[in-house]
């Protein structure tokens, strides 16, 4: 194909993508009730005011769900194997380096789901700027902008092979700058090509004025140009055709080159089957806020009533004091006459408690529609005073929050699934640089180029602050009975290292803390090995060192027990000795004794003989008397 015959194929896919899309004017109409902006039915000299329900509903929301999107954290690949575990967490850490911290994830994420809110669609594109060296690139899209081709039946674009297209604002100078023709630049038309909605910039203004005013300098004027993703066919009767990016300002081709991918990840936040474009906040709360609307200006002109009622007055009365609705101001009455015959008040009705009920009643509808954000906020002052217990009130904040999780993980599954497969294909394919990023306790470096394909990824988020709390109470008690199996010495049969290690992360992550690995180590990273060789070391020392104690303390009750029987055999010794020593005794005093009785005896004995040699002396010395006498 030529390039007139391709110009001519662009015109007509833009004109068929919108056609296909939502109505410029409706998308319009979103943005002027976000803003507030007049409505058209206001009537001079009455209450002009307005129900910001859309607005009022969006914030809330967003306050509800972001949360969960601003982690460093958010995907987690799935490994392909058992020998995939390492491979797949170290991809995930990158790409979720690139998208939060590379690319200011939270900005991005931030306008893109705002867009999904009240744009239908949320739309991010991921490119490699080499402006400034090799940088990836995430940016969010305005849905205004973008169009799809009547092929696309749902919001994800990675399987699309169809046209696409993002109109976008240049300077000529800039073109110029980029390398295009000057020739060309200069034929493109001037301005903003018109959408049936008015200028882009008007509509995103808040005063819904144009400021992209164009300047009288030729290389200040602005162009719109088309950045187109169309596949083009080699001939007329070719049945596929090549991917092909072109960019088209009016009727110049300024670009053709070949595409691998659509760069876009798109989501909603409410799923229409079949459909790319999904619903807003806008498309369920409008009514809401036109009734709103309506019943708040009636009340406040019937309040104005009330303030300043209508009077029936005779032509005694000064029309000028009649019609003066001042505090305290003096009416003039001409003539004689009661007053209240010549002005009487009429009556008006106070609305005021119809219309609140009605407000009420229009809460609850909107609440149903778009999900209880606002009603959130007091919701725990109206459940103080009940005696419904704190699983009541869970009970009755998990309905409330339904919507808002339904909205959040639906943005999880369809924007930010196809997001990071996006970012994960173009470092894979296009970035071809190492990436330099800390792996648990450890610098890494790893090569894009050889990643494997993947198309499995969990989002860790998509939770609202009810499902968060009741995950991180149900990560506490898986937590406690693990240590208790641990306790009860399962460690490694039904409980191990890397199961702990995992509750702990996801633990973190329920609790919105970024980076879990800041606060617990992997037991399979090198510090932990080391810290387990350290700790086995010191356990060998320890046991060591219990055995040398065990080996003393053998030793001492051996000497203990070599002393106690050297004191018995001493005692043994002493007794021995002192029974011999007894003995001797005990003789030597039985021989004394025996002495003694011997000696005694023998003394007697003696002293007997002595006494009987005495006596029989005596008797012959007196018969030798006797015998000399005679």
């Amino acid at each position: 194909m030529d390039d007139r015959q391709i110009v001519a194929l662009l015109r007509r896919e833009i004109r068929n993508a919108e056609d296909n899309g939502p109505d410029p004017a409706h998308l319009k109409r979103a943005m002027d009730y976000y803003y507030g902006r007049a409505r058209g039915d206001e009537v001079v000299g009455r209450s002009q005011v307005q129900s910001l329900d859309v607005a009022d509903m969006t914030h809330a929301v967003m306050a509800q769900i972001l949360p969960s999107f601003t982690q460093d954290a958010i995907c987690q690949f799935e490994p392909d194997g058992p020998d995939d575990d390492a491979m797949a967490r170290l991809e995930s850490d990158a790409v979720n380096r690139v998208v939060m911290e590379s690319s200011r994830g939270y900005v991005v994420l931030y306008e893109a789901i705002k867009d999904a809110l009240l744009c239908k669609n949320g739309i991010v594109k991921v490119y490699l700027d080499e402006t400034n060296g090799r940088k990836l690139v995430c940016k969010a899209v305005d849905p205004l902008c973008f169009v799809v081709g009547p092929g696309q039946d749902c919001p994800l674009l990675e399987d699309y092979g169809g046209f696409c297209a993002e109109r976008k604002l240049y300077r000529r100078s800039e073109l110029v700058a980029m390398g295009f023709d000057t020739e060309q630049v200069r034929r493109i038309n001037t301005g903003a090509e018109q959408d049936g909605s008015g200028t882009l910039a008007s509509v995103r203004n808040r005063q819904s004025q144009d400021t992209n005013a164009v300047d009288s300098a030729w290389n200040n004027e602005l162009v719109t140009v088309w950045e187109c993703y169309v596949e083009l066919p080699a001939d007329e009767q070719a049945l596929t055709g090549t991917l092909t990016r072109c960019l088209l300002g009016g009727q110049e081709l300024l670009l053709k080159e070949p595409a691998s991918y659509l760069p876009y990840a798109a989501g909603t936040a409410f799923l229409e089957p079949h459909k790319f474009w999904g619903l807003s906040l806008y498309d369920r709360l409008a009514t809401i806020q036109d009734s709103k609307t309506a019943i708040l200006r009636q009340w406040l002109d019937n309040l104005a009533n009330c303030n300043n009622s209508r009077q029936a007055i005779n032509d005694r009365v000064s029309l000028d004091d009649a019609t003066d609705s001042r505090p305290g101001g003096l009416v003039r009455v001409q003539g004689a006459g009661p007053v209240q015959d010549s002005i009487m008040p009429i009556p008006s009705l106070d609305a005021g408690p119809a219309a609140a009920t009605f407000l009420q009643y229009m809460d609850q509808v909107r609440a149903d529609r778009g999900g209880a954000a606002l009603q959130m906020a007091n919701a725990e002052a109206q459940l103080t005073g009940g005696a419904i217990g704190s699983q009541g009130v869970d009970r009755i904040y998990s309905v409330q929050e339904a919507m808002a999780g339904m909205i959040a993980r639906t943005l999880a599954e369809t924007l930010l699934r196809s997001l990071f497969l996006l970012v994960h294909r173009l470092l894979r394919e296009e970035y071809g640089e190492p990436l330099t990023l800390r792996l648990a306790d450890q610098w890494v470096t790893v090569d894009p180029s050889q990643w494997r394909v993947r198309d499995r990824v969990n989002i860790k988020s998509g939770l609202s602050p009810g499902e968060k709390s009741r995950k991180v109470a149900a990560l506490s008690q898986v937590l406690a009975y693990q240590w208790q199996t641990i306790q009860a010495g399962q460690d490694g049969v039904m409980v191990t290292l890397p199961n702990l290690y995992n509750a702990y992360l996801d633990w973190a992550s329920a609790q919105d803390l970024d980076a879990g690995e800041k606060y617990f180590t992997d037991p399979e990273s090198q510090t932990a090995q080391q810290g387990i060789q350290s700790k086995m070391q010191q356990n060998q020392q320890q046991q060591q060192m219990q055995m040398q104690l065990q080996q003393v303390q053998v030793q001492l009750e051996q000497a203990k027990l070599q002393i106690e029987q050297a004191k018995a055999q001493l005692d043994a010794q002493q007794a021995e000795q002192e029974l011999k020593f007894n003995y001797w005794k005990e003789s030597l005093h039985a021989e004394i004794e025996e002495a003694k009785l011997t000696a005694s005896v023998t003394s007697d004995l003696a002293a007997q003989q002595q006494s009987g040699r005495d006596a029989a002396a005596g008797g012959t010395g007196g018969a030798d008397q006797s015998r000399a006498a005679a």
